[in-house]
């Protein structure tokens, strides 16, 4: 017994070390901005499940906004939003200041009468604020309208969100070709030609991916094949 003991031992220690050995292997050439990337992921999408407690309202965060007048007051009413003292249906669905989402929420004040030239957004303190759009390439407002009628302005409504911006926007549609500093602006002028770096073409990852799925699959795999060995061994020498 002592001597299948030291047997069953030596193969586990056996075991072990080839273990240890496959998971260092795949791990030397898994690059670390692989596990980076899943922790990134992982924390922008549990930022984007939380509610933001800074508004003194509640807020909804969509994928998209009403884009008819049907569709926008079905939208009101299903948040079951009030109407302000003119009569005008108080749901608004506009891109927040940082332009990482759309939200959409039943204002508590007044709608009100914006200036053309202007897109709107909620800004961080809760107040709906406007924004220049002169230098849109189209569907900047062209007349002076009511907050409640910013459905009519698809192109307020169209942000992207990675790179915050409109993207009708001449400089969110730079960004997206060209790699800038952040608060760099073509249209202003603060970026200069050393600033301006053509975006690098993307990497497939499916063989990082892979090696990856190698690392999980030993895992989970390994350790009871190890013990099935062990079993058959012992059961053997029996």
């Amino acid at each position: 017994m002592w001597s299948k003991m030291n047997l069953s031992q030596r193969q586990l220690e056996l075991f072990v070390s080839l273990f240890l050995l496959l998971i260092s292997c795949v791990m030397s050439t898994i690059n670390i901005s692989d596990f980076n990337k899943i922790t990134e992921i992982q924390s922008i999408v549990s930022q984007s499940r939380q509610v933001s407690p800074k508004y003194r309202f509640r807020v909804n965060k969509v994928d998209s906004c009403p884009s008819a007048n049907n569709t926008w007051y079905e939208a009101g009413v299903r948040l079951n939003c009030s109407h302000d003292v003119h009569n005008r249906l108080q749901y608004l669905c506009i891109p927040n200041q940082e332009k990482t989402t759309l939200l959409e929420f039943c204002y508590d004040k007044i709608m009100g009468l914006y200036e053309k030239g202007k897109c709107l957004h909620l800004s961080t303190s809760g107040f709906v604020d406007q924004e220049d759009c002169s230098m849109f390439f189209e569907g900047c407002p062209k007349i002076p309208y009511f907050s409640s009628n910013i459905f009519k302005f698809l192109k307020c409504l169209d942000i992207n969100r990675d790179l915050r911006c409109f993207v009708a926007d001449p400089d969110c549609h730079f960004r997206n070709n060209h790699s800038l500093p952040k608060n760099c602006s073509v249209m202003s002028g603060s970026c200069n030609s050393t600033t301006i770096v053509p975006k690098p073409e993307p990497k497939a990852d499916n063989w990082n991916i892979g090696k990856i799925m190698i690392l999980l699959m030993s895992i989970i795999a390994i350790p009871p094949i190890m013990i099935w060995c062990m079993a058959k061994s012992i059961k053997n020498k029996s």
